[in-house]
Order: structure tokens, then C-alpha cells, then sequence
């Protein structure tokens, strides 16, 4: 079986089981300790996403720079010296900025999250360890970034596994068992868990991507992990710099664009009604979880195509590509947003907020579905190189939405927020394909839309009967 193929497939099995512990473990937590505290998850995976604005497009970088070196032949010096230079980069950054957030997250718990039942100091602990672990996960992104380059991702998949059921495991003991801890809270102590399980899965990341590099190793050459200086290759930070700092540009631009609702939210809701929105969020982006998994397991094959100047099966790959994401989450995110109502009655075992969640979930489900299309796209312009393509749609689009979504979440809150985010994606959906596709393949603009023209009629259908259902007017 090809390559391509076995990671795909590897990607859907390793994110059906992820999503699975996801979901099985989301009632557990919002039962133990309440929808308030839930809240502070929401408020974690900002903060992770803000934290990966300061990644400088290294982690894309080092992908796309181990995706090329690994199609030519004794390249194994100047990808050891990739990793080990940008390693040096990230790590300095992962320490200085979750010290900066360790020692700020008093300041945060009073003017961020000041409005909250739970006591100060418990917000301010839970940012504290929040900060750890946002510092673990941005270097847990790098390596993954490594091996995904590698093509490692059945390796990758394998071992994000085996943490998130340790994981899981210790989370349901904790839920259930309350263990006395340093006269911490559950919410507390759940944020230090999920500290301890990120630390056991950067080591196990770095230690394999390392081991698989060893493969390439050339003879007579081994970096010395004691030597500062030998692990710095100005030369490698050079041939991938111009990338990086285009990938940093319109990452910053797109977490503006898909946070900034987060932030406001998180800021002028109560801490109640912020979970309310993660957790409805949280679903929704489960639900659409296959399309950046083909995104990173196919988006090393589009730039070894793109390195072999193979037109034809670029081409092709990339219409299968399309093909398979419109097919996964098209219909089935349709059925869920037809049937939210009773799907999170049963889910959420009647809790009295299920109504408000089905509702906002329904809404982002749409706009993530949209959303998706634009992965495959946005993949081929990164494997030729072209960053300022996602750098200039997202400016465009800032211009316009960022306004929307102020007065959207300021005025009418969540509802608001998630529909501003509806706006966003169908305005990509329109606008940034066709500017992908006139500027790079002109011939497959048709070609694209007459792929995702089944799925898409099937999922407006599911859309129009839901909305239709509720009396809402588009």
C-alpha cells in the first residue's frame, strides 16, 4: 500500500480513537466539576492557540524543510541540523513566555477572568499550570511538526495514543476518586495532570523523532547534544527563514481571525456562559477533526510532488484529496447539525444548558464544515512555497470581519460570535479558492467545485431543513 495512504488511513484511526476519548470524557468532566470550570478549558485552549502565534512559522518551517531535504539523497547532515537549530529557537521561546505567563497569572485571573463564582486564587493556580502546560504543547507541536515532515504519522499517531489514554485513564480516576492533593481543587488538580501527561509526551515525541533522523545520519557525522554551537547552523536558518517568517505572518492574521471571538467572549461572558460556548465549540471542531488530519498527512506528498515537478499526479492527489474530506465531514456534519437538539439531550443526559449548546453548535458546525474545504487548497499553496496566499486572504478578510466579530460577540454574545464566524468561512469558501486556484492551477478552479458538488448538496440540504425547522431567516 502506498505511503500516502497508510498515513491517511493512519490519521483517521488515530483521530476516531482521539475523538472517541474526547467525547467520552467531556460529560464526565462537565459533571464533575460543573460548566463554570469547565470554562477554564475553554480559556486553555485560547492560550495554547495565542501561544502558538509566538512559533515564527518554525514548526511549518521544519515540516516542509524535512519533506524536501528527505527526497534527496545525503540529505541526513542538513536535517539533523534543521531540527537541532530550530529546536534551539523554540526551546528558548517555550521557556521565556511560559515563565512570562507563570508569574502574570494572578494579573490575568483578576482583570481577564474577573467575572467568575470561583475563588481567585483557584482561576490564578489553574492559569499558572496552564502556562506549563501551553509551553510543553508548543514544543510538543515542533517535534510533531518533525515527524510529520518524515512522514512518520502512523509513529506519531501511535504515540499520541498511547499518552491520551494514559491520559484519559487518569482524568476518569481523578473525576471519580477526588484524591487528596496539596489542598488542591479538582479543577486544579486536572489542569496538573494534563501538565504531567503533556511532559510524558514531548519526551516521547523528541525521542522519536531524534531516533528516526539517526536514519539519515551520514557517515562520520553526529551531532554533539552537549555543543550549543554545533547544534546552531546559521546556514539551515537561512534556507528556511523566508518560509518561516511568511508562515508567521499569516498564522498571526488567521489567529486573529478564528480566536479573536474566544478572547472576547472569555472576557465580557460570565465564566458559566463561556463554557457553555467551549463546550458546544469543542464538539464542533471534534466533528470536523479529519480535515486538518489529510491536511498534515498529505501536505508532505504535495511538496516531494512539487520538489519532482510532477504536474500530473499533483493534480490528481489533490482532487482526491478534496474528494475525501468533502465526503467525511460534509454528510455526517449535516446529519449532526439536523438532529443537535437531540443528539446533545442525550449527550449532556438532559442537562438544562443542552438547548444553548445544541444551538451554538450547530451554527459553528457549518462554519467548520466550510472551513475544511479550504485545507486542501491552502496545502498546495505551502508545498509551492506561496505563504503569502493564506497571509493576503486573511488580511482581506480581517479588514472586513474583525469589525463584525467585535460588534457580533460585544452585542449579542456567543450566538453572535458564532455566527460572525459562519460569515468569515463562507466568505473563504467564495473568495480565497478562486484566488488560489486562478493564481497556481487555473484548469482545476472548475474542477475543484465539481468535486464537492455531491457532498455540498447534501449538507446545504441537512442546513436548510435546520434552520428552516427553527424559523431562522439566513
Amino acid at each position: 500500500m502506498p505511503l500516502l495512504k497508510i498515513n491517511i488511513g493512519s490519521n483517521f484511526l488515530g483521530a476516531a480513537y482521539l475523538i472517541f476519548l474526547q467525547f467520552a470524557l467531556l460529560p464526565i468532566i462537565l459533571r464533575a466539576v460543573g460548566t463554570e470550570a469547565y470554562g477554564l478549558i475553554g480559556v486553555f485552549t485560547i492560550l495554547v492557540t495565542l501561544f502558538g502565534l509566538l512559533d515564527m512559522g518554525m514548526s511549518p518551517a521544519l515540516s516542509r524543510e524535512l519533506s524536501r531535504l528527505s527526497a534527496q539523497p545525503d540529505a541526513g547532515r542538513a536535517m539533523q541540523l534543521t531540527v537541532s537549530t530550530l529546536e534551539i529557537l523554540a526551546g528558548t521561546i517555550a521557556i521565556l513566555i511560559g515563565t512570562v505567563l507563570f508569574f502574570a497569572s494572578d494579573f490575568f485571573s483578576m482583570n481577564w477572568l474577573g467575572n467568575s463564582k470561583i475563588p481567585q486564587s483557584i482561576v490564578a493556580n489553574c492559569l499558572a499550570w496552564m502556562a506549563l502546560q501551553s509551553a510543553l504543547q508548543f514544543m510538543n507541536s515542533f517535534y510533531n511538526s518533525g515527524l510529520q515532515g518524515l512522514q512518520r504519522i502512523v509513529l506519531l499517531n501511535l504515540l499520541q495514543a498511547v499518552v491520551q489514554t494514559l491520559r484519559a485513564i487518569a482524568v476518569i480516576g481523578l473525576m471519580f476518586l477526588d484524591p487528596p492533593l496539596l489542598n488542591l481543587s479538582l479543577i486544579e488538580k486536572f489542569f496538573a495532570l494534563n501538565v504531567l501527561m503533556s511532559l510524558i509526551g514531548l519526551f516521547l515525541t523528541a525521542l522519536f523523532l531524534y531516533r528516526t533522523l539517526a536514519a539519515f545520519k551520514p557517515n562520520n557525522f553526529e551531532i554533539d547534544r552537549k555543543s550549543l554551537f554545533q547544534r546552531f547552523s546559521m546556514e539551515r536558518l537561512r534556507a528556511c527563514w523566508r518560509y518561516a517568517a511568511g508562515m508567521t505572518a499569516t498564522t498571526m492574521v488567521v489567529m486573529l481571525l478564528t480566536q479573536l471571538d474566544k478572547v472576547i467572549l472569555s472576557n465580557v461572558l460570565s465564566l458559566e456562559a463561556f463554557g457553555i460556548y467551549t463546550i458546544a465549540a469543542t464538539v464542533a471542531m471534534a466533528i470536523t477533526k479529519p480535515a486538518p488530519l489529510v491536511f498534515s498527512a498529505i501536505l508532505p506528498r504535495f511538496t516531494q510532488l512539487v520538489a519532482l515537478n510532477d504536474l500530473v499526479q499533483l493534480k490528481a492527489t489533490y482532487l482526491k484529496a478534496v474528494l475525501l474530506i468533502a465526503w467525511i465531514i460534509l454528510p455526517i456534519s449535516g446529519v449532526v447539525i439536523l438532529f443537535s437538539e437531540q443528539i446533545f439531550n442525550l449527550y449532556l443526559h438532559g442537562q438544562q444548558d443542552y438547548k444553548k449548546v445544541a444551538e451554538l453548535a450547530a451554527i459553528l458546525i457549518v462554519g467548520n464544515a466550510l472551513h475544511s474545504l479550504t485545507y486542501m487548497p491552502y496545502a498546495l499553496s505551502l508545498a509551492n512555497g506561496w505563504t503569502r496566499y493564506g497571509l493576503n486572504i486573511s488580511i482581506v478578510a480581517s479588514i472586513f470581519l474583525v469589525p463584525l466579530i467585535f460588534f457580533s460577540a460585544l452585542n449579542f454574545g456567543a450566538i453572535g460570535a458564532a455566527y460572525a464566524w459562519l460569515i468569515l468561512n463562507i466568505g473563504y469558501l467564495i473568495f480565497s479558492i478562486r484566488y488560489l486556484h486562478k493564481s497556481l492551477l487555473p484548469e482545476m478552479y472548475s474542477a475543484f467545485y465539481k468535486t464537492i458538488a455531491l457532498p455540498g448538496v447534501l449538507f446545504m440540504l441537512f442546513v436548510a431543513i435546520y434552520f428552516l425547522n427553527r424559523g431562522t431567516k439566513f
